[in-house]
């Protein structure tokens, strides 16, 4: 049986930030989880503030299925980006949540949500809706993320 092919998705959304303020929202788990994770899922961090080796916990609809989730916080840099790497789920995935200012505009932040990785075996046989699902969870992401800086302000 040949390797399951690699894929990436991706997606940006313009949030009412500055870079600085962005960087102290990301590290806070719950502000980060409450945007991150699955919604109605339970989430879990092993840690209050978001950082290299923080473990993140929660269920990822996929379909029919609803694998947990396991995500270790390989990088964290405040003023720019947070990257998780999966340990157990449906792909072997590496995910960035990078961010920069909107050119022309230092008071808002453009937040692009990055997946690359290789389905787990199992999950090898349906390619097209790991795809799918992942760029619609990448998309309904960035909407809660708008939610979640709009209803703080």
């Amino acid at each position: 049986m040949r390797p399951p092919k690699p894929y990436s998705c991706s997606h940006s959304v313009d949030i009412p930030l500055s870079v600085e303020a962005t960087g102290h929202f990301m590290e806070d788990a719950q502000e980060f989880l409450g945007f991150w994770a699955s919604p109605g899922g339970r989430t879990s961090s092993s840690t209050e503030v978001i950082a290299p080796g923080t473990v993140l916990e929660y269920p990822l609809a996929l379909g029919p299925f609803t694998p947990s989730w396991i995500a270790v916080v390989s990088q964290f840099k405040r003023n720019e980006k947070i990257v998780l790497r999966s340990t157990r789920g449906p792909v072997d995935a590496r995910t960035t949540i990078a961010w920069e200012p909107v050119p022309g505009n230092p008071t808002q932040t453009r937040i692009t949500l990055s997946v690359a990785g290789r389905p787990a075996r199992r999950w090898s046989r349906f390619p097209g809706l790991l795809n799918t699902v992942t760029e619609r969870y990448l998309v309904a992401t960035g909407s809660r993320l708008v939610q979640r800086i709009e209803g703080r302000q």
